[in-house]
């Protein structure tokens, strides 16, 4: 029996870095795509010197059509074929109130957040729906909740969620999952510990600073193993859900 194929994007780090690596424990093929040259990742190069045969990297800025369709394209060479993606690319900045947000930073985000799942959508579908497969999208608890100053990114993750329910209501080969991962340790919560202070009121600052002094983050490896475990198992009567990462539901894909 072939390897279950799954693409992980945004996975030169944090959780993509460990979607890929429990997926690969799972005995999944895996492509990862992210921004960052191969060169300048030791994590990817450890993987890829364990798993020569199971693990592929592809360098590029998927909010460009031609690297999206390279992306797929370089999947079904190595693989033959796709069985799901874990859609996890994303940004946070910029971090500023609406009315002193530069609108190009904006745009960007909703580039990177929305446009880039569209797109990658759009290019794998087909080759996803050959075989009934699934699209996990890491959504955010900042898609229902306004975060102060968060104001771009709360409405891209919130599109996110919107283009979720459509691709469930408009596939009915493919199952899609939007996960509220929870607030997970990684370089993006040490990026709000360290930089956002003076964009956000001093109580919402403090909370993410005492997640991280109580250490009560998720831990990145369980956030990981639970896109994974969801890309190979979640069954069809989750399709078109926004869940969060500790909803019963999703009980059978967290890591032990």
């Amino acid at each position: 029996m072939s390897r279950p194929v799954i693409i992980v994007t945004g996975a030169s780090r944090g959780i993509g870095l460990a979607t890929v690596q429990a997926a690969l424990f799972l005995g999944c093929n895996v492509v990862g795509a992210g921004r960052t040259e191969l060169s300048s990742l030791p994590s990817w190069t450890s993987i890829l010197q364990k798993y020569p045969d199971h693990a592929h990297y592809v360098q590029g800025d998927l909010t460009s059509q031609p690297i999206a369709k390279e992306l797929v394209a370089q999947t079904i060479a190595k693989y033959g074929h796709i069985d799901s993606v874990v859609l996890n690319a994303g940004i946070l900045p910029p971090l500023a109130k609406i009315r002193d947000t530069d609108l190009d930073e904006a745009k960007r985000n909703f580039d990177v957040n929305f446009w880039c799942v569209w797109l990658f959508v759009k290019e794998s579908i087909n080759e996803v729906a050959k075989r009934k497969g699934r699209y996990i999208i890491v959504s955010s608890g900042g898609a229902v909740h306004a975060i102060h100053a968060w104001g771009a990114y709360c409405c891209s993750k919130a599109a996110l969620n919107m283009l979720g329910f459509m691709i469930a209501a408009e596939e009915p080969n493919v199952t899609t999952i939007s996960l509220r991962p929870g607030t997970v340790d990684t370089d993006m919560q040490k990026l709000i510990r360290d930089e956002v202070h003076h964009a956000m009121p001093k109580e919402s600052y403090q909370r993410f600073v005492s997640l991280k002094e109580t250490d009560t983050l998720v831990k990145v490896e369980d956030t990981g193993y639970q896109l994974a475990k969801m890309a190979l198992e979640a069954s069809r009567e989750l399709n078109g859900q926004f869940l969060d990462y500790k909803d019963e539901k999703l009980a059978a894909f967290r890591r032990q």
